[in-house]
């Protein structure tokens, strides 16, 4: 009853015949290290309430308020550069390459998160760790859509029957969130039984110390884990999607994290070159349409409902609504 249980929360109907061989190895790697990862994420939210000004009777709520919406406005819009066009078509060209490097940027944006509390005068800290996280979700996002879709694609189904792509991505979502509740639990844990929350300048110190320690360490678990799930896909990278460029970098070192610094550094060099020629004479009907391209879906309108437009408009408002009230 049990087993059944639980196959049916996190396990895609019909597996494992529905989905990719590979979909076992690959998820049990990737919850390995979402674990590891929530766990750092209760260590670094130490130091966020850290420079937020908890325990510090000179802070009030509204400059903690002030603070947080200015680093969610800078790295929602520094987000932007890694959700282009440009960009979405590499994450479906290289998603291993991306897959990969998004997690080590994240894992480096909660690692400043921890050092912002540690040196308070250092500024930069307090405005790149959000920034850094929120572009490695952006990234992670759009490279787990193309990953879900290999899944889906790569199972044996029965004639007739098209894949199921919600049963997965909603399976995909419970996994997350059990690995979410896992290591939450074990960071608190690990919170009051060795980091310490003890009051005053020098607990705080110690503990702020101490957590740097133990993140370091959990980090090295979470990028080891991440390494593994991606040597677990069997999915097939576009190189000439990619350009030659970046095709050259892999074939040289394809498995390796240094390329992975040299591709994304490529890739934005790229985005910069394309913004840049668009701004040439002959190209007014590219740079016209750069806007069209990041907001609106390849083909629009013709590629979506009616009911499409009305929709977006009225979550947007939604969306616009929700962030002053959260103030």
């Amino acid at each position: 009853m049990a087993q059944h249980f639980f196959i049916a929360v996190f396990a895609p109907e019909g597996w494992p015949s529905s989905v990719a061989p590979e979909y076992g190895r690959y998820q049990l790697w990737d919850t390995i290290q979402q674990v590891t990862f929530f766990v750092n994420t209760v260590i670094s939210k130490q130091a966020v309430m850290k420079f937020h000004g908890v325990g510090d009777p000179n802070k009030t709520p509204a400059e903690a308020t002030a603070l947080e919406m200015g680093r969610g406005l800078l790295a929602t819009i520094v987000c932007m550069v890694v959700a282009t066009p440009h960009f979405t078509d590499l994450y479906r060209a290289l998603p291993r390459i991306f897959r990969m490097s998004s997690e080590v940027i994240n894992a480096v944006g909660h690692f400043i998160e921890i050092l912002a509390a540690i040196f308070t005068q250092v500024v930069s800290f307090l405005y790149l760790g959000p920034a850094l996280c929120l572009i490695a979700g952006t990234m992670s996002g759009a490279v787990r859509s193309v990953i879900l879709q290999h899944f889906a694609k790569g199972g044996t189904l029965p004639p007739g029957k098209d894949p199921d792509f919600g049963d997965i991505s909603l399976k995909e979502s419970n996994q997350d969130k059990a690995g979410k509740i896992v290591g939450l639990c074990v960071g608190v844990a690990l919170l009051l039984g060795f980091i310490g929350i003890g009051s005053g300048v020098k607990a705080e110190a110690t503990s702020l110390e101490r957590s740097l320690e133990w993140f370091l360490v959990l980090t090295i678990v979470h990028l080891l884990g991440n390494i593994q799930a991606v040597r677990q896909l069997e999915i097939a990278q576009d190189q000439s999607a990619a350009g030659d460029k970046i095709r050259n970098v892999k074939q040289a070192s394809s498995d390796y994290l240094p390329s992975h610094a040299v591709v994304i550094g490529i890739c934005c060099l790229q985005l910069v070159l394309q913004l840049q020629f668009s701004t040439l004479p002959g190209q007014d009907h590219e740079r016209k349409h750069i806007l069209w391209e990041m907001f609106l879906p390849k083909g629009y309108p013709h590629t979506v409902v009616d009911s499409y437009t009305s929709f977006r408009a009225w979550s947007l408002l939604n969306v616009i609504i929700g962030y002053p009230k959260q103030i």
